[in-house]
């Protein structure tokens, strides 16, 4: 059996049950995801792109989030709301059944109680479900519901640490999602007694399993930083062997630091935010991986550019404004001071904007 890895929009595609709006949501937002299936995404753009309200956009967003198929996270620039980070999460149905073997590897039995999860905003039917849970020894069907609602409730309510986890360790979601699904139902075991008595037990163990993933993260870095290619660093501390090894480029990767100027710059020219964003990810990740001799070249000629309705003069106009021109004329993003990037922006959104309105 050979595994096929799809494309995010060809997953996107192949998703199914979804409501019209959910699913002209999530087409949109995987066109515009990363390799990691990370994007930055305005909902004016979803609103605009699927032809919706904003209203309607955020309905088929929770309907997303209900699905585990996506986790928002808020974010915030220079002190100001910002546009959301999008993150698509393949295969959160192997996820949950991973964390399901997991715990019946523990002795619990998950399938045989019918009485439903607990809802995230009932405190008081997660307290007695505890409650019932420590009086038979995690045993039985008290154990059994708080399985079922981990289950159920556990990839949206822990959602947002698997992504961070997945971005920390450099795995995938899916991955990260099993491993904090389990981390949960061991801090519940290991944290009964708080939620017990807490006025919102479901609080609790959501700060006690955020605990758990940072310590994990911080033990798993002290690791990392004790191991090089030889074997662990002696006291003198021996540099790593070898090259740097494949670059990578990604949302993630440009969102602190010089790159922000550019978004800026183009933002400030015009430019949507949304696009600012995949537009510049995609001319950041040829430029990674071709010469400067042919970065330009290869932008004008790229289909994810075009797919953005990036036309080939905007698109070599957008890797002037990152890597300079060829002959040294315009300065890189990074020595380039603030009026010539201004100005360089202004011919990309110029560019991009002539193509919309031939369009």
């Amino acid at each position: 059996m050979v595994d096929v890895v799809l494309s995010w929009p060809a997953w996107a595609r192949a998703q199914r049950g979804l409501g019209a709006s959910a699913r002209a949501c999530l087409r949109e937002l995987a066109s515009l995801a990363d390799d990691r299936g990370a994007a930055i995404v305005e909902i004016s753009w979803l609103a605009e792109t699927t032809d919706r309200s904003r209203r309607t956009v955020w309905r088929g967003l929770a309907e997303l989030e209900d699905r585990a198929l996506i986790v928002r996270e808020g974010r915030r620039e220079a002190g100001h709301r910002a546009p959301s980070r999008f993150q698509l999460v393949r295969d959160p149905a192997v996820a949950v059944e991973r964390t399901r073997d997991r715990m019946q590897s523990l002795g619990v039995v998950v399938d045989v109680f019918t009485g439903g999860a607990v809802n995230p905003d009932d405190n008081e039917g997660l307290r007695a479900v505890l409650v019932e849970a420590c009086q038979a020894g995690w045993v039985g069907q008290g154990a059994s519901r708080l399985a079922v609602t981990l289950l159920e409730h556990g990839p949206k309510q822990f959602g947002r640490l698997a992504v961070r986890q997945a971005r920390f360790e450099g795995e995938t979601v899916s991955n990260a999602l099993a491993d904090v699904l389990t981390l949960a139902w061991l801090e519940a075991r290991a944290s009964a007694a708080s939620m017990i008595r807490a006025r919102r037990p479901w609080a609790v163990w959501s700060r006690a399993v955020e605990c758990a993933v940072a310590e994990e993260s911080l033990a798993s870095l002290e690791d990392r930083n004790a191991v090089t290619t030889a074997g662990v660093v002696p006291e003198e501390g021996v540099p790593l062997a070898g090259g740097a090894g494949e670059l990578y480029v990604g949302i993630d990767e440009l969102t602190t630091g010089p790159f922000v100027r550019v978004i800026d710059a183009l933002r400030d020219a015009g430019m949507p935010s949304t696009l600012a964003w995949a537009g510049s990810v995609r001319i950041a990740q040829i430029a990674a991986h071709v010469s400067v001799a042919n970065a330009h070249t290869m932008a004008a000629r790229d289909a994810t550019l075009a797919s953005l309705g990036v036309s080939p003069t905007a698109a070599r106009a957008w890797m002037t404004l990152l890597v300079g021109s060829r002959r040294g004329t315009v300065a890189n993003a990074l020595d380039a001071d603030q009026k010539s990037l201004h100005e360089q922006a202004a011919v990309v959104a110029s560019a991009w904007r002539n193509t919309m309105l031939i369009a």
